[in-house]
Formats: structure tokens, C-alpha cells, sequence
């Protein structure tokens, strides 16, 4: 029975590991290249309003990411923990019955 959970546990290590690694696209915000090519014609409240928007929409998008990758380890972490509690367990009723 132990050993099934240490098991489930380590599967469940697994995945949330895969999460936590896997690529994802964050939303750089970078107009030095076509800043002049795009807003050229705007006026500068025009241009501020513009990059105010853009900031907000990339850091919106980014702390998603963040907060489910925080998710994620948390997972990690306690699986891991119980992974190490439940082989610890294992190890001491093997060591008391043989």
C-alpha cells in the first residue's frame, strides 16, 4: 500500500515538474524598433496611452503565466514532500518486520 503511494506521489512530482518546465510565450514589450515606424503620426498623449495599454495587457498576460507556475511548484513541493514522508514510512515498517 505504500509503495502505491509513493508511486502516486512521484507521478504526481512528475507531471507538475513537466508543467513548471514547459515553454511557454511570455509578452515582451519592446517598441524601440517600430516605435517611430508606428507612432510617428500620434500625438504624445496619443503614444502614452498607447504604451500605458500595451504595459498593462503584457503584465496581465505574464502574471497568469506567473500564477500558474507558482501553482504548479506548489504541487511539486508537496508532492515531493509527501513522496519523501510516505518512502520514510516504508522504510521504517520494513525495518521493523525484517
Amino acid at each position: 500500500m505504500l509503495l502505491i503511494a509513493v508511486l502516486v506521489a512521484f507521478a504526481v512530482v512528475s507531471a507538475a515538474a513537466i508543467g513548471v518546465f514547459w515553454t511557454r510565450t511570455y509578452r515582451f514589450v519592446d517598441h524601440s524598433r517600430n516605435l517611430w515606424a508606428r507612432c510617428h503620426s500620434w500625438s504624445p498623449n496619443e503614444i502614452r496611452h498607447w504604451l500605458v495599454a500595451d504595459l498593462s495587457a503584457a503584465y496581465e498576460h505574464n502574471r497568469k503565466i506567473g500564477r500558474h507556475k507558482a501553482c504548479l511548484l506548489r504541487v511539486a513541493l508537496i508532492g515531493t514532500s509527501i513522496e519523501v514522508l510516505v518512502v520514510g514510512a516504508l522504510l521504517l515498517v520494513q525495518a521493523v518486520s525484517g
